[in-house]
């Protein structure tokens, strides 16, 4: 199959009406770029979920993904690792983020049960 580009614009957090959705009855065979891009001002934050796509993805499908256009605060990165199994992409934390924070809460925590 031949390889082409899918737009998705995220406007916000409801799907279909603020972000774009794609519905497939069947199987599909998805191979090429999809674009994400943010619209209307919006941006997205920690733990935003876009169900971007509903339908059984053929698994030799070949799919990346274009952020350039939507990108994250500092210290998040883009999830697509469960795209292929529900359609989903999530902003979460980069990995060296959440060892930084656990250790930042460790800390505190010690020092007020020093202050006791």
């Amino acid at each position: 199959m031949q390889a082409g580009t899918l737009e998705i614009e995220l406007g916000g957090l409801v799907r279909g009406t603020e972000f774009d959705a794609v519905n497939v009855s069947g199987a599909a065979l998805l191979n090429g770029v999809i674009d994400v891009n943010y619209i209307n001002g919006f941006t997205t934050s920690l733990g935003d979920e876009f169900d971007i796509f509903d339908g059984t993805v053929d698994p030799s499908s070949t799919v990346s993904f274009d952020f350039t256009d939507a990108p994250l605060g500092a210290g998040l990165r883009w999830d697509t690792s469960q795209f292929l199994s529900n359609g989903v992409i999530t902003a979460v934390p980069e990995p060296g983020t959440i060892t930084l924070v656990g250790a930042i809460g460790l800390a505190l925590a010690m020092r007020r049960s020093r202050k006791r």
